[in-house]
This record gives C-alpha cells, structure tokens and sequence, in this order.
C-alpha cells in the first residue's frame, strides 16, 4: 500500500473517531465569553466540523507535495540515465580516437623504420655476363644450350646485332632496346617450363636476365671478376 492511501485512511479513522465523540457541556460563560473568548466555541478549528476540514485540507496537501516531489525524482532518474548513456558513448568515440590515432603512430613509425633501413641498404647485384659467355673484343654471345632453340632465333639475332655494336662503340646501345628483347624471350621461355630440366629452365631464365643487365654498363674491363650465380 502506498504512503498516500496510508495517510487518507489514518485521517479518516482520526475524523471518524472525532465525530463519534459526544459534543463536550460547558457551563454557560466557561470559554464563552472569559477564557474561551465569543464565538461559542467554535473558532481554531476545535469543533468536529473543522477539525475534518482542517484534515482533509492536509490530505490534499500531502498528495500534491507528494504527486511534486515524484515528478521531481523522476525527472533527477530520467536525467542521471541520459547523463550515464551520454558519458558512455563520449567514452566509446574517445577510445576509438585514440585507437586510430594510435594505429596511424604505428604505421608511420614502421614507415620510417623501412624508409631508413632501405636508405642503408645497398641495392642487390645482379649477375652479369662471364667473359666465357661475351666476348669483349667482338660482342659475341655464346647462348645456353637451351637458348639454342630456334624458337629464339629472331631474338638471338637481334640481340646479337646490338651487341656487336656495343664492342665498337659502348653508348650506341641503349638498355632499354636490350631490354625490349630480352622481356619477350623470357615470356617464351617460361612456357617451357615444365617441359625441360628445372636446371635448365632457371639456368637459362639467369642467362638472359645477365644479357639484359649487361646493358646497363658500357664496359667489358670487369668481366673477368664477374661469375654468374
């Protein structure tokens, strides 16, 4: 039972009880006109009748302080609760802030990391051509068994021509013109693959990246340092 029902029914047992009581004699003049002062002694809401007003009034009273004071902590609840759920999303988007903002620390750090080791790190040697393989005198290039095939005839050719210019004159020949030869006879070679000994095949794929790298250097007076991996 709520407190409110409590109190109407205290204050109607209280009335009941008050107005069941026999109306008190007084001896004329007693609390009349001395002590009692005029009003026949109806006045400070003594009499029965008042007494129920007076608390019926407080009844009325005590449910709207009590209807405020419930609406007021309901309000304070509603209020903590959106104050809870604001708090936790603002923490939620803090911490995924700084997630990122961490993530991207990271990132930049190991970016760093990698731009500095591979400043310090000279760039691998490619194997070039033995003087075995490229004579320096004439340019002539003694191709793999391999690349004997005629299928690379015309690239043979080609790249022999380049070549034999290059002995008389180094900067006539241009890396990327050997380079537009080599690429082509590579892709034929590859689609032997499987079709001849892995030795062959990878000692053969070496090979022709050594004629393309020999390009780059106008040059012979190394070679004999040089071997082929």
């Amino acid at each position: 039972m709520s407190s409110h029902r409590c109190i109407l029914l205290f204050l109607l047992s209280a009335t009941t009880s008050v107005l069941a009581q026999p109306y008190p004699y007084r001896p004329w003049g007693a609390g009349y006109y001395g002590g009692g002062g005029y009003g026949y002694g109806w006045g400070g809401g003594a009499t029965p009748a008042g007494a129920t007003a007076t608390g019926y009034g407080n009844l009325i009273a005590a449910q709207g302080a009590y209807n405020q004071m419930t609406a007021a902590a309901m309000k304070d609840v509603q209020a903590a609760k959106s104050m809870a759920l604001d708090n936790k999303l603002k923490s939620a988007q803090t911490y995924d802030e700084m997630r990122q903002i961490n993530q991207r620390w990271v990132d930049d750090k190991k970016a760093r990391e990698a731009a500095a080791y591979a400043s310090n790190v000279p760039p691998p040697k490619r194997p070039r051509l033995t003087p075995s393989q490229l004579d320096p005198v004439t340019g002539h290039i003694n191709w793999l068994p391999l690349l004997m095939n005629p299928a690379f005839a015309q690239f043979r050719a080609e790249i022999q021509v380049l070549f034999t210019q290059r002995a008389h004159d180094p900067s006539s020949v241009s890396y990327s013109a050997v380079r537009q030869l080599t690429d082509p006879m590579r892709d034929l070679l590859d689609t032997m693959h499987g079709q001849v000994e892995t030795n062959e095949f990878f000692a053969a794929r070496h090979f022709i990246d050594a004629v393309a790298e020999e390009a780059r250097h106008s040059g012979f007076e190394d070679h004999a340092a040089v071997s082929v991996n």
